[in-house]
């Protein structure tokens, strides 16, 4: 702080730029930075705006992982089919049998379930 205000007189961008400093290097102690710790992310520091290439491996990691999605063979089930469902977020899965689909070429499905028919997406 003494060598900030050396710098610079406005004492609460110091403070500001000791803490982004001190939230980013990394602790001995837990082999993390404080704000990994606390925010479960790095703050964004000057040095990541002149170093774009992270954005781009980001962005082609992206567009990989969706290559791959939309490449991936449709899930398609038959009147008869039995699948497993998720009632409800809280339950587990659970044995149903496909009812009927609902629409040509889509992916929403009537299943019967328990005596009674939900619709559900694949």
């Amino acid at each position: 702080m003494k060598k900030m205000s050396e710098e610079s007189e406005d004492d609460h961008k110091n403070l500001c730029d000791f803490l982004l400093t001190y939230r980013n290097t990394i602790h001995s102690a837990t082999g993390e930075t404080p704000a990994r710790k606390a925010w479960k992310r790095d703050l964004r520091t000057k040095l990541q705006l002149l170093k774009p290439e992270d954005k781009l491996r980001k962005d082609n990691l992206q567009s990989d992982q969706l290559q791959k999605v939309i490449d991936s063979p449709g899930r398609e089930f038959q009147e008869g089919e039995m699948v497993y469902v998720k009632p409800t977020q809280s339950s587990g899965w659970e044995p149903a049998i496909v009812s009927a689909r609902v629409g040509e070429g889509s992916n929403n499905y009537k299943i019967q379930y328990r005596n009674r028919t939900i619709k559900k997406t694949c």
